[in-house]
């Protein structure tokens, strides 16, 4: 599927959410189809953020991928720009700015750290955080708490791989 494959990877998670919507609800509203298109975005950039870890092995392998027609450098800059439209789509239509943190640090993350395992890694969670800060919005729990939570995970992905360690010789650059 080349470089569509990352975009059904995320039509496919918000197909769960919406058939859960579809199996509690009559119909479907405006914020439960804005949900479906901030799941869509954030399944997509992490799928491009494992196509930049994957980079070497795909072209290798001869696959199009993002990463591998235009490089790194444009792939971050578009993953980028996906999650920032995330916070913009999260912060006008939901009003808060707590939710789309885990977003907004990854997304300075992916400009300016390049070690591709690290950020798909680092992805992962974040995507988990953006959920479960979501879900804590809705059912009006403290977001101050998850975002801190984060936060130490976010700072530990980024600066421990940058220890001088002999036990983690890999990821010194």
């Amino acid at each position: 599927m080349g470089n569509f494959s990352i975009l059904i990877r995320g039509l496919i998670q918000t197909s769960y959410f919406f058939f859960v919507i579809f199996l509690l609800y009559p119909s479907i509203n405006v914020n439960q189809i804005l949900i479906g298109v901030l799941i869509i975005l954030i399944y997509t950039t992490r799928a491009l953020v494992a196509d930049i870890r994957d980079v070497r092995h795909n072209k290798e392998a001869g696959k199009q991928t993002i990463p591998v027609v235009f490089g790194n450098k444009i792939s971050k800059t578009f993953i980028a720009i996906i999650l920032l439209s995330s916070v913009l789509i999260q912060i006008v239509f939901f009003n808060s700015y707590l939710v789309a943190l885990p977003l907004v640090l990854f997304a300075i993350a992916v400009i300016f750290f390049s070690n591709g395992y690290i950020l798909h890694q680092l992805m992962i969670l974040t995507a988990s955080f953006f959920h479960i800060n979501f879900i804590a919005f809705f059912t009006n729990q403290n977001l101050i708490f998850f975002n801190i939570i984060y936060l130490g995970i976010f700072l530990n992905f980024i600066f421990y791989p940058l220890l001088q360690r002999r036990s983690n010789p890999t990821f010194v650059s």
